[in-house]
């Protein structure tokens, strides 16, 4: 039979997840009044009470909290528990006021069975009988023995003497990391965070959420690293608009494949990752994370794993939530407002959610670790420039820093001393974290036609504003003695430099962009026979993303003319201590930078699955489909900046098509029918894919997964497969690519120099990145504790073919590592085609081929290695007081490599605890404590200590150990007064100690690390809500 039965262990790792609704007719003839306890057990059973803390939800999510909590087997039809809701389960209740509760008003009626099987039916199924009232009950002898029939009358015509139970159909849901539907990821560990786990957390974002994960590294896309990174794996363009990812393992973004409802979404951010920052948290009804290589199951980008948003499909009534949140020190703060809505009838049900997120800058003047780029005084170096104003002149090979305290006009030779300069804090006027305001609609529609079909739709819309101040421009000035402020202090008219910096002239250089996404979901199912169903979906998604450098940039051609000006009224004026220039003047040198990129995704796909046949171990199942998608990317630029534009201009436009096919199989060899001494169960998983790309070939991809249990309570596991990454569109033009003919230093020559082609851009043969992934891990809950569980996983992911470029130029030196980049001695035939390409820039001068000693491919190409190993470790244990319901629960990731070579040639470099790469040791743990209507949670989030070898000698960055606090009080629907049922009041101390981020003596010149620590500080945020 189908049971819905979830452990403290099961449901982190997302066994129990997989089954939301687990169906069995069985229907039980009584007789009305029958006792509910034998007279041994009744008294203590029903003086038993637990500590709940079950928010409004969809009832099959309700039910797994409460079967895991009360240790209950849940049997139950699909039809009465599909598009139900259920209500808030607060405070100290018993079995029977907590079922009562739960089935109040729902249609349904239950039985408690002797061995803790709770049985549902619908109340009009049973006429007569005592369970037609809904909330009524019926517990049977708790001494009676498991499995045995319950007497009944045998004038019932219903009783299962006279007629058998009737098994229907398991209607289950696909869980992250497989194609089948009720199957349970074979090997894996999987990470899940629900409704309750999201709201302890104190956070408003689904960012936060997952970048709280030890196993996810805070390193690439997101917004308080944008204005701080360059570009990922060579890709053009950064993430200027200031979107937030997801990056297992420290792989990148682009090698962790996000999902919303399983379904592949948009990339954003010159599509190298997905912008999770699009997504309305209160919509979110689950998210899991699966740490594992996965690209049998999903295809590309799946190297490191996957993160699935599952979006509300159920609900029933109304909630709103009012959020205020602040820093403590400094003027951020964050307004939120969201509005849920849903209603089920016969057979479908509409969700509608509307949020509203908007979030003040935190500027680096706020925090003296950022305030200035000399962090002398915080034990650093002075990494300021001799860009600044007053500016730096230079002239007859010296440098005179421009005195301070004057406006430009008057200046002469002899106020100018030799070999000094001025330098400039680039820090100043800048924010570390931009103002954001966002809107975000979700809506889902379902229906369940005649036949078995059913339909559905779903829409996700948002919109995202953003504005953040980077350092202001900084330019080498050449000033000619037309100039009416020209002055030079080694006499002559020759023109003079002023290295410059316009923050008092144009302020900071103000990014102003506009980012909106869009999804539309239309599928059917439809329920063929033996168990089977076939699944059809098409939807369209996609990023549209506007911004920009609105103020602050400079037009050079303007600048040129008005340095040049011999008007002292609307000339520039570089020479003064501050602001001295003609306002038309500075209007007119005024510059800016619009960047449109559009990204859109069309998919179709289709999928069928069910059971095959019975082994004595269980259902073998099979799941196969085919998947079709059309990307298509387009860039386009106006540039006022080095150009004078007037109307943008196509700068990349492409499109590519991709085809594939799958198939899983999972084979349970051993089970409940045929358990043996040492094997209580052992499931066997296999998938493959195979995957068409339009620009670059196909590639395949298998994943075998093994769960084997030898004893109750202990189970181990193991996976093995390979995944990919396809290059992203952009990374496949090659329009931008140049050919250059000069000089390298090469030892080997006996010139010291050698002549080389050197190639750059894109290679035209760039292929996917590839990775084998395997991992074992073991689950232990014994029998005796089981609230309690322990699991730990060994993973070990070797990454080759990653995409990079040489930027050494002195890699001719390096043959060892650079021989797969070199061709020495080329024959002619291989230089001729580079001669005659246009874009030649050819310094040396000769277009013979025998000048040329060498060809190097310094463009982005299939080079590198990685190898990343390590041991995950979870732990969480329950336990009920009379004071109340604690659980403690542990997460950490400890990595024992992170090695990367820049050729396949080279030898391993391990990165572990340094700059930019993950450290060794993370750790969040937690303890809740939830009595009545409260809950209070403590956090405890450890970083630990790694190395700055970004400076000569490196430093040790020392750990970083913060602890979170959440309180939360639920009303519960008891009140008297109808305004304070299901009303509920959450404070949050993000950071509640305030602790500083760990001092980094960072060459950018910002004194701390933001891929592992916040700048932010204390946090505190209040929250309420209210259910309808």
């Amino acid at each position: 039979m189908g049971h819905l039965k979830p452990s403290g262990a099961e449901r982190r790792s997302g066994y129990a997840t997989a089954v939301s609704v687990i169906a069995l007719a069985v229907f039980y003839g009584t007789v009305p009044g029958q006792a509910a306890f034998a007279q041994t057990t009744e008294g203590k059973e029903q003086s038993r009470t637990w500590a709940l803390n079950i928010p409004s939800q969809a009832l099959s999510t309700s039910l797994l909290a409460l079967s895991e909590q009360m240790d209950l087997l849940v049997v139950a039809t699909p039809d009465l528990i599909a598009a139900k809701q259920a209500p808030e389960l607060k405070g100290q209740l018993s079995l029977q006021d907590a079922l009562d509760r739960l089935f109040k008003d729902s249609g349904l009626a239950y039985e408690v069975t002797a061995d803790r099987q709770l049985i549902l039916h619908r109340t009009e199924a049973r006429p007569g009988s005592a369970l037609e009232t809904g909330g009524s009950a019926m517990f049977t002898s708790l001494e009676t023995n498991p499995g045995e029939q319950i007497a009944h009358d045998a004038s019932d015509d219903m009783s299962p003497r006279k007629k058998p139970a009737v098994a229907l159909d398991l209607e289950e849901i696909v869980v992250t990391g497989s194609n089948i539907r009720g199957a349970n990821v074979i090997g894996s560990k999987l990470f899940v965070f629900d409704q309750e786990d999201i709201r302890r957390t104190g956070f408003s974002s689904v960012q936060d959420v997952v970048q709280s994960l030890p196993q996810n590294f805070g390193g690439g896309p997101n917004a308080m690293t944008a204005p701080l990174q360059g570009t990922e794996n060579g890709a053009q363009f950064a993430n200027r608009n200031f979107g937030a990812s997801i990056n297992l393992r420290g792989l990148g973004a682009g090698s962790t494949l996000t999902v919303i409802n399983g379904r592949r979404i948009a990339a954003a951010g010159g599509g190298t990752f997905v912008d999770i920052s699009a997504l309305p948290l209160s919509a979110v009804e689950r998210i899991e994370v699966l740490p594992d290589g996965a690209s049998a199951i999903y295809g590309t980008d799946a190297i490191a794993g996957v993160t699935n948003i599952i979006l509300k499909q159920n609900y029933e009534g109304a909630e709103t939530r009012l959020r205020y949140g602040t820093v403590t020190e400094g003027r951020q703060q964050e307004y939120k407002a969201s509005q849920l809505f849903g209603t089920n009838w016969q057979g479908g049900g509409l969700v509608l959610s509307y949020e509203y997120q908007k979030i003040e800058p935190l500027f680096s003047e706020e925090r003296d670790f950022s305030a200035s780029s000399d962090l002398r005084s915080l034990g650093g170096s002075d990494y300021r420039l001799p860009f600044s104003n007053p500016g730096t002149l230079l002239a007859g090979g010296k440098s005179f820093a421009i005195p301070q305290g004057q406006d430009g006009t008057s200046l002469t030779a002899g106020d100018f001393i030799s070999s000094t300069a001025n330098l400039g804090n680039d820090r100043r006027g800048t924010t570390l974290f931009p103002k954001q305001e966002r809107h975000s609609f979700y809506g889902h529609l379902h229906q369940e036609l005649s036949g078995g079909l059913r339909v559905f739709a779903e829409t996700l819309y948002t919109t995202r504003k953003f504005e953040a101040r980077r350092p202001a421009k900084t330019l080498t000035l050449t000033v000619p003695a037309t100039n009416p402020f020209y002055v030079n202090p080694v006499g002559g008219l020759s023109p003079v430099q002023v290295r410059y910096s316009f923050l008092d002239d144009l302020g900071p250089q103000i990014d102003q962009g506009r980012v909106e996404s869009y999804a539309l979901v239309a599928g059917a199912s439809l329920d063929l026979s033996a168990g089977w169903q076939t699944e059809l979906t098409g939807t369209y998604n996609g990023s549209s993303e506007n911004g920009g450098l609105r103020s602050g940039a400079v037009n050079m051609s303007a600048l040129t003319r008005a340095l040049a000006d011999p008007n002292p009224r609307t000339a520039f004026n570089p020479f003064g201590d501050g602001s001295h220039s003609n306002p038309a003047t500075l209007k007119q040198i005024s510059g800016y930078s619009t960047t449109n990129r559009g990204f859109d995704l069309w998919t179709l796909d289709v999928k069928s699955d069910g059971p095959l046949f019975a082994l004595p171990g269980g259902m073998v199942k099979l799941a196969l489909g085919g998947h079709y998608r059309k990307e298509s990317w387009l860039i386009e630029r106006l540039d006022f900046e080095l150009a004078s534009d007037t109307k943008f201009s196509v700068a990349q436009d492409m499109t590519r098509d991709v085809r594939a096919a799958f198939t899983e199989l999972l084979v349970p060899l051993v089970g409940d029918g045929n358990r043996l001494p040492g094997i209580e169960r052992l499931d066997l998983s296999a998938a493959f894919r195979l995957e068409d790309y339009s620009d670059f070939g196909s590639t395949r991809n298998p994943r075998f997964g093994l769960a084997w249990s030898p004893l109750p309570g202990l189970s181990l596991r193991g996976t093995y497969g390979t995944s990919f990454r396809a290059p992203i569109l952009s990374q496949r033009d090659t329009s931008l690519n140049q050919v250059f003919f000069f000089p390298l230093r090469d030892p080997k020559s006996p010139r010291g120099l050698s002549n080389a082609i050197l190639l750059t851009g894109n290679d035209p043969d760039l292929g996917p990145e590839t990775a084998t992934t395997w991992t074992v891990g073991v689950d232990f809950r014994p029998v005796t504790l089981p609230r309690f569980n322990l699991s730990l996983t060994y993973f070990d992911t070797r990454f080759k073919d990653r995409l990079g470029q040489v930027t050494d130029l002195g890699l001719l030196a390096k043959d060892d590592i650079f021989a797969p980049l070199i061709m020495r001695n080329p024959a002619a035939a291989n230089t001729l085609a580079y001669f005659a390409d246009p874009k030649l820039v050819n310094v040396v001068g000769s277009t013979d081929p025998a000048a040329v000693d060498a060809i190097v491919n310094a463009r982005l190409t299939n080079i590198g290695r990685s190898l990343v190993r390590g041991l995950d470790v979870t732990t969480q244990y329950g336990l009920t007081t009379g004071v109340g319901d604690f659980i403690l629960q542990v997460n950490g990731s400890l990595l024992f490599d992170f090695k990367e070579s820049v050729t396949d040639t080279a030898p391993y470099v391990d990165l572990v605890d340094t700059l930019d790469r993950p450290v060794d040791w993370r750790l969040r743990s937690s303890l809740s404590w939830a009595y009545g209507g409260f809950t209070t949670t403590v956090f405890v989030n450890y970083t630990d200590s790694y190395k700055n070898k970004n400076i000569i000698p490196a430093e040790t960055v020392s750990s970083w150990t913060t602890a979170d606090l959440t309180v939360s009080y639920w009303t519960g629907d008891q009140s008297a007064r109808p305004w304070l049922r299901d009303l509920g009041f959450t404070f949050s101390a993000i950071n509640v100690t305030n602790a500083r981020p760990p001092f980094v003596d960072n060459p950018r010149g910002i004194g701390f690390d933001p891929e592992k620590a916040s700048p932010q500080g204390r946090f505190l945020a209040f929250e309420i809500t209210k259910r309808w």
